[in-house]
């Protein structure tokens, strides 16, 4: 089997994976509030357009397209002109899960869906998807997306439903999710053992200052590094440090 890379475009990430993410597979990248989860997922995508030609899609639950495209210019990522030309198309899907059956489905992008759910808004991907020819993925957040699943044998098996998904439309995708990863203990979640590879993004408050600090927990078929190393956000983005060590 030949050993196909994606290039991420977030610097110090393709080293310490010894050479990019697995091509085609699907990424699950956890940490807590204010870790970088978005910047990062937007950097991948947004140099995976402007340098390497990959048309994208960003879906997201957690912030609406205005707030995400400001934020993105605060590091130079023109989100508009990219939509424009049909390189980038953003599903803001954050007020959908406030809606009852009935609203959803007259505002569901046309699509005859009886109600939000995990499997629903994958067949809205595959749609858009297949319309601007995207190669790669990002949704923000699985956490949100999931969490009016009330019944969670349904939701465990819709989400087995959702990867599989996912990883059939022949992209790299990442998938956000809030966990705290701080706990050496903490509990295993279903997304960790669904996804291709998981990254661990982690934030260590000391007295005068923080450590940020990531780590591959997995990555099926490929070596990689397995230390923590540490990573900044700086006015280019997130940026990761393999050389440098945690101490």
């Amino acid at each position: 089997m030949t050993d196909i890379r994606c290039k991420s475009g977030v610097k110090g990430l393709d080293k310490i994976l010894y050479g990019g993410i697995p091509n085609q597979s699907c990424i699950l990248l956890a940490g807590g509030p204010g870790s970088g989860k978005t910047i990062l997922s937007t950097q991948f995508l947004y140099h995976g357009i402007t340098l390497y030609n990959e048309p994208a899609l960003l879906v997201t639950f957690d912030e609406t397209t205005s707030s995400l495209k400001k934020n993105m210019l605060k590091f130079g990522w023109d989100l508009t002109s990219l939509e424009k030309t049909n390189q980038l198309r953003i599903l803001d899907l954050s007020s959908l899960i406030y809606l009852t059956p009935e609203e959803y489905q007259k505002t569901a992008y046309g699509l005859n869906i009886p109600e939000f759910t995990i499997l629903s808004v994958l067949q809205i991907i595959k749609d858009n998807v297949m319309e601007i020819s995207a190669k790669r993925i990002v949704v923000d957040s699985i956490t949100s997306l999931s969490i009016f699943e009330i019944d969670e044998a349904k939701k465990r098996r819709n989400l087995a439903h959702f990867f599989k998904g996912l990883r059939e439309l022949n992209c790299t995708s990442i998938v956000t999710a809030e966990k705290n990863v701080t706990n050496t203990n903490r509990e295993y979640q279903l997304e960790e053992y669904l996804a291709d590879g998981v990254l661990l993004l982690n934030i260590i408050t000391k007295k005068d200052y923080i450590i940020r600090s990531i780590i591959i927990e997995k990555m099926r078929g490929i070596a990689h590094d397995t230390q923590p190393k540490l990573y900044s956000i700086t006015d280019e983005g997130l940026v990761i440090y393999p050389e440098e060590k945690i101490l």
